[in-house]
């Protein structure tokens, strides 16, 4: 993400659509804003509880990252801040045939 491109918006896979058991997908996002970190807002979130989940970090790496959240369930924060310059958002599904999420993402930074 760029000062010219700051932002996404990312769903899980068939969104809005149920989802099926045994859905995996990663994203990893890197910022070139000075001082960059990403502001995370949840648009929708519906997992199955305690079965499918996602979870969030920093870092380059998922194993070696520092995890900053990990949601089950049907209630997310409104908003989350994760440190930048870059992080990860990975989802599991195990029993699967929800909503899913949507969520945006803003990279923001230091004002100049």
């Amino acid at each position: 993400m760029s000062p010219d491109h700051p932002s996404a918006v990312r769903s899980i896979p068939a969104y809005p659509y149920n989802y099926p058991a045994y859905t995996s997908c990663q994203w990893f996002l890197h910022t070139t804003i000075e001082g960059g970190y990403f502001n995370l807002n949840f648009i929708n979130f519906h997992l199955v509880t305690d079965k499918d989940y996602v979870i969030i970090g920093m870092g380059r790496d998922m194993t070696n990252s520092s995890t900053v959240l990990r949601l089950s369930g049907i209630s997310a924060p409104n908003t989350l801040t994760v440190p930048g310059p870059t992080m990860w958002v990975n989802f599991v599904s195990t029993d699967g045939w929800w909503l899913g999420f949507t969520i945006e993402i803003h990279a923001e930074g230091k004002p100049g």
